[in-house]
Order: structure tokens, then sequence, then C-alpha cells
């Protein structure tokens, strides 16, 4: 009776480590969505904000492994999906703060719960519907029973759908549109009606660390001169980037650490009364 056990224990991990369920978080460069946030504080009107997200490129990190460059409002980290392991890979920006950490598992048993434990610690069940939408539409559920609760679903062809977190008051975040592999889904065409127009932005550099070259990324909402300058731990300039009048939009240009010795680095941007710095570090 151990024997069968163990056999049929031993086939159902083959089973679920042989599913390759990349397709409920889509990572593809252009891929983009846009959520509506919303922050309920026990007795208030809920304040509402906007989040963007978009695969704007990929990059082989130091660490030896390549990762989808993604940006979020004004932030950029590193992604990607394990196949062999169903795991969504954060690099230094994870939920335990380690390299490649696991942010989230996504295998599921179509007769049982799994259980599994985010930083060997938070108690997540891992459930899988696919009876409210269809099977081109699917959805692998994470619940999380702690001291905060939270619930996050992701659906198959578009990614994490809605997402539920509670503690004194409750946060909530659902998808309101996404352009998937060139094919669009709700309502996405005002994205940069919503934030990202609204002030100046200068992106967290990427790769960082970098050996020699890294791409910085900056966006301008009005017509301003815009100067964006390199400093050394000493404040010394080392490299004026910029220095030139820019037209609404988003611009990327690359810092070449060739011929500087390792070190840590500041980027600083300036247009109008917007100021801002970046920390860069470059490792040979």
């Amino acid at each position: 009776m151990k024997k069968r056990a163990f056999i049929i224990i031993l086939i159902l991990c083959g089973y679920l480590s042989a599913q390759n369920n990349s397709d409920f978080y889509p990572l593809n460069i252009g891929n983009k969505w846009k959520y509506i946030h919303l922050s309920y504080e026990a007795g208030t009107i809920p304040d509402t904000s906007y989040i963007i997200k978009e695969v704007i490129g990929d990059t082989l990190m130091p660490n030896g492994i390549k990762y989808f460059v993604v940006k979020e409002n004004t932030g950029i980290h590193y992604e990607r999906y394990d196949t062999l392991t169903n795991e969504i890979k954060y690099y230094q920006n994870g939920g335990c703060g380690g390299i490649d950490d696991t942010k989230y598992k996504l295998i599921y048993s179509r007769d049982s719960v799994i259980v599994w434990r985010q930083c060997d610690i938070t108690e997540c069940f891992i459930t899988y519907d696919d009876t409210t939408y269809g099977a081109d539409s699917a959805m692998i559920i994470l619940d999380m029973d702690d001291l905060v609760a939270s619930h996050i679903e992701f659906r198959k062809n578009l990614g994490i759908y809605f997402r539920f977190t509670g503690e004194v008051g409750y946060y909530v975040t659902a998808l309101q549109g996404a352009i998937i592999n060139g094919s669009s889904w709700g309502v996405i065409t005002s994205v940069k009606d919503d934030e990202m127009t609204t002030k100046f932005n200068l992106y967290q550099n990427y790769p960082n660390p970098f050996n020699p070259v890294t791409k910085i990324i900056y966006s301008v909402f009005d017509k301003a001169r815009v100067t964006i300058r390199i400093y050394d731990i000493l404040g010394n300039e080392i490299s004026v980037l910029v220095d030139d009048v820019k037209y609404p939009g988003e611009y990327t240009i690359d810092f070449d650490g060739e011929n500087l010795p390792s070190g840590v680095y500041f980027c600083k941007m300036q247009a109008i009364d917007f100021i801002t710095t970046r920390k860069l570090l470059l490792i040979k």
C-alpha cells in the first residue's frame, strides 16, 4: 500500500512539474496592462489610482539569467517565468528579498487544493477554476490567510486579473485593459492620459548593477529643457547625457561606464522645477 501511494505521489508530482502555465502570466516584450487600484481605509472614501505595467525589454542580469524588463508606473523591475517550476521569479525586487526570488507559484491540481509557502512562512492555497470563464480563460487563484488576508486571481492569457488585500482597510486592484501579444482586451487606449504623462519621470536604469552599459529611460509631459548628468559618489560630474529641449514623450539613452572604475554613481534629471536622482551601480 505504501509503495502504491508513493508511486501515485510521484505521478502527481511529475504531472504538476510537467505543466507549463506561463499563459497565466504572459511575459513578452510589448505586453501592457492597465489596472485601477482602490484603497479603502476604514470609514473613508476610497482613494483611486492607476497602475500601468508594460514589458519594455529583456536583459541578462549578473547572475547569468535573462529577465524581462518591466516598467510599472515610475519603477523598473525584472521578472521571468520559470517553466520548469511554474514560478514567477523576480530579480532583487522579489517578495522575500533574494536574488531570483520566487514571487508566485502557479501550479494546480484539478482535484485538490495545493498548499505553497511563500518565503517559507506565509501559507498560500492554490486552486484552479475553469468553469466560470471556460478553458481559454481559466483561472489560477492564490489565497493567503495570515495576518493580512490576500486573494489573487491569474486569468489565462491575461495575467493578474484581480487582487484583494485586507488589513485595517482593504485594497482592490482590478484589470481594466491589456494588450497581450498584439491582441487587445478591455479598455487601455487612454493609458497615457491617466497618470503617465502628468509629470516628468526618471526611471531606474536597467540593468542595475551593470557592466559596462546601462539604459536610462525618462519621460517628458511638456516641452521643456531637460538635463541628465552622471555624478560619482564624491559629487564630481562625470558625464552630461542630455542637455536639450525635449518634447512630450518617452526617451531612452545609454550610459557607457567602460572607462570608469567600479562603484556607485548617481544619475540626476532636471526639468523646470522637477529634480530627481537615481543610484547606479557599476560592477566590473
